[in-house]
């Protein structure tokens, strides 16, 4: 399979399947939102940032490590030491893991009192570190898979875990109803460790076969543990410095709020819905961007390795035209139905409001988010920790300065300003590595003079139905689709070129 055959199937299977797991996943937080309620879904969404940067500290930078060795030995044929690649990294990141989630355990207490200061967190979290050494595993076996270009296994594995975790939380609703125990995050936290180690032990079976077949026996020397930490210490340490931010900047959210004014009950009900209702809803679209970001790191790491240029700049120049064409296009559906989709969705309408303002960030979201993996594959990750720590230290800016003034709006614009400038540093910084062209007319103007026109058309449209007796859920099913065909009707008549 070439590089074009391997981008365009790896990133059509991922995407499918990332599409398919956040609309289950968009039911499931629709279900956990009205068991849980708004306060609960901020409870349970506190106890991340801590988990996060135990499997930063546990897996970070060794998924990216894992699948740029793996690749670089498949394309040589040297399976031994792929087979090597992966063990080592299994002892290494496992072992840790294992250490980690003893000290969660034994450390809630502490972290929840004192960190977050929440004691209703101690039980989740405690429950939650069962499923790091899991996490760790799964991080591991994608980078393998990956590395091999077998794209349909982790996207496979990414249905089942959801469909486990829809299913087991269904299930322990009923159990907990049926014996009158009161409904609490809990529920979520036990759905998510049972779906990780039902999906670990099918990918394990997977890689037994997969082993089977290669009738290698792995070679791991001292070079394969220098060549995987060579290669992961820089990107864990990025990941981990990162994951520090992220922990504090969430951990400030509901803190700042309570200095603005809100009670500590409704500070954690507006942390709950713009991360576990409003955020989600505006990042779904991220499913495509993110699969293609999977396919385009060891596709970018192999041609730079070859010196092809020409490769790279193609790869550079379709993957701007599509992240903006998608953003953009968001942007609209966003903007013009964001309020519906939060009241409909969630039955909240301040998640509405959220996501009429996130709509804007769509764009810098989507583009970011790929030309940092672009970067990444070039060996420029030191570039793009950088970059990811000045949009965490502005948005840290905002939180903390603006905030307490203004309230969560404030965030929600620190946070458009934040991707902004990621956005605009890493075309700054491809610019100066790769010769590409920046095609405006062609990737910013015509597609928002096709949204400009599906704008016009839908105001007209809502006008003219305005006194329409439809069903919420119809009527705004009908505007979405006259949109969408607008918008992709003008986008056809405007002479797009593709790169």
């Amino acid at each position: 399979m070439n590089q074009k055959q391997f981008i365009l199937r790896g990133a059509l299977v991922l995407t499918t399947a990332g599409i398919l797991s956040r609309v289950a996943g968009f039911f499931y937080r629709i279900f956990l939102s009205n068991v849980i309620g708004a306060e609960g879904m901020g409870i349970y969404q506190l106890i991340f940032p801590i988990f996060s940067l135990a499997l930063a500290l546990s897996s970070g930078g060794i998924q990216t490590a894992v699948t740029n060795l793996v690749s670089g030995a498949a394309a040589r044929a040297e399976f031994k030491k792929a087979k090597g690649y992966f063990f080592a990294a299994f002892l290494l990141s496992v072992s840790l893991s294992l250490l980690l989630l003893f000290l969660l355990f034994v450390g809630s207490p502490f972290l929840c009192r004192h960190f977050l200061k929440e004691e209703r967190c101690i039980v989740l979290l405690r429950y939650l570190s069962f499923s790091l050494p899991f996490s760790t595993l799964h991080a591991l076996l994608n980078g393998y898979f990956i590395g091999m270009k077998q794209t349909t296994l982790p996207a496979f594995s990414q249905l089942l875990e959801q469909a486990i975790r829809v299913g087991s939380s269904y299930l322990l609703y009923q159990i907990m109803t049926e014996k009158a125990i009161p409904i609490s995050p809990i529920l979520a936290v036990l759905a998510t460790v049972i779906a990780e180690i039902v999906t670990v032990l099918y990918l394990v079976t997977r890689l037994l076969f997969h082993f089977s077949k290669l009738k290698t026996v792995p070679v791991i020397k001292r070079k394969t543990f220098h060549s995987l930490l060579s290669l992961s210490s820089p990107l864990a340490a990025n990941r981990i410095s990162l994951n520090l931010l992220q922990s504090l900047e969430a951990l400030s959210v509901p803190m700042m709020l309570q200095i603005f004014g809100y009670s500590k009950s409704h500070a954690l009900s507006l942390y709950g819905i713009l991360n576990g209702m409003a955020l989600p809803l505006v990042l779904f679209p991220s499913a495509i961007t993110g699969s293609v970001s999977t396919v385009l790191l060891p596709a970018v790491s192999e041609a730079s390795s070859l010196h092809d240029q020409k490769r790279i700049r193609r790869a550079v120049e379709k993957t701007i035209q599509g992240s903006l064409l998608l953003g953009i296009f968001f942007t609209g559906v966003f903007l013009f139905f964001g309020k519906s989709l939060g009241t409909l969705l969630f039955s909240n309408s301040e998640t509405g409001e959220f996501i009429v303002i996130l709509a804007w960030i769509c764009p810098f979201l989507y583009l970011g988010g790929t030309l940092s993996s672009i970067l990444n594959g070039l060996g420029k990750t030191m570039t793009t920790f950088l970059q990811n720590l000045a949009g965490i230290f502005l948005r840290l800016l905002f939180l903390w300065i603006l905030v307490p003034k203004y309230g969560i709006t404030a965030y929600l614009w620190g946070t458009l300003a934040s991707q902004m400038a990621v956005s605009f540093s890493s075309l700054w910084q491809l610019k100066r590595t790769v010769s590409f062209s920046f095609a405006f007319s062609d990737w910013i103007f015509k597609p928002g003079a096709a949204l400009t026109t599906a704008a016009c058309s839908l105001f007209l449209l809502r006008r003219l139905w305005a006194e329409a007796a439809l069903p919420n859920l119809m009527l705004l099913i009908l505007q979405g689709f006259f949109f969408t065909l607008v918008f992709l009707l003008a986008l056809s008549k405007s002479g797009l070129k593709e790169k």
